[in-house]
């Protein structure tokens, strides 16, 4: 693979990023070498968050799987971008892995006990469960600056969830089974939330 360096940054010609299997995040990929070849610099800010976090989900999987494959298809996004974006993709991957434990948590609870007011869970996963929302919210500060109506709408459903779950002083845990179900439905919506925010500027 050819590579062009100007002023410090790697650019990689658009014809030359590796075929990738996931379509979107090649296309994401094409978008970002586009954005930092163009003159308009002070433009490619905002258009790559946007960019970014059309991804996010898939370029996780990625890194986790990965890191070193991954950095070097990011090679377009100048030293500094890169490592901000691939703290924002862990802290994204992390919202949406919260999201799925806790909602398939609460989904076999319902399952299980298809007629009870009140949902007895396994208290371990209950435990794990909420600590991973406590965190997915702490994590919420990613969207804070450029996306604040998007943190406001993904806090509300991760404070939700998160006091569905109760850890009692006893060692057990439980959920009330009419909150559990507005919370699987809510929880189910994060990860397209925040694939939605991508696109234009």
């Amino acid at each position: 693979m050819s590579e062009i360096v100007c002023n410090g940054i790697v650019y990689v010609p658009r014809a030359e990023i590796p075929e990738l299997t996931d379509e979107r995040l090649k296309r994401a990929l094409q978008e970002l070498v586009w954005i930092q070849a163009s003159d308009e610099k002070h433009k490619a800010r905002p258009r790559a968050w946007n960019v970014l976090h059309t991804l996010a989900p898939e370029l996780a999987e990625l890194v986790t799987i990965d890191p070193d494959l991954a950095m070097r298809r990011l090679n377009p996004i100048e030293p500094y971008e890169l490592s901000e974006a691939m703290s924002k993709f862990r802290q994204v991957k992390q919202i949406i892995h919260a999201s799925h434990k806790a909602a398939t948590l609460l989904q076999v609870a319902l399952e299980a006990s298809p007629d009870a007011e009140w949902l007895p869970l396994d208290y371990e996963s209950a435990k794990e469960a909420y600590q991973e929302l406590n965190l997915a919210k702490s994590n919420l500060d990613v969207f804070a600056s450029e996306l604040p109506e998007t943190k406001d709408r993904l806090w509300n459903i991760l404070e939700y969830s998160h006091a569905t779950i109760c850890l009692e002083p006893n060692g057990t845990a439980r959920s009330h089974a009419g909150r559990s179900r507005s919370s699987v439905s809510q929880l189910n919506r994060v990860r397209h939330i925040i694939e939605d925010m991508g696109g234009d500027e």
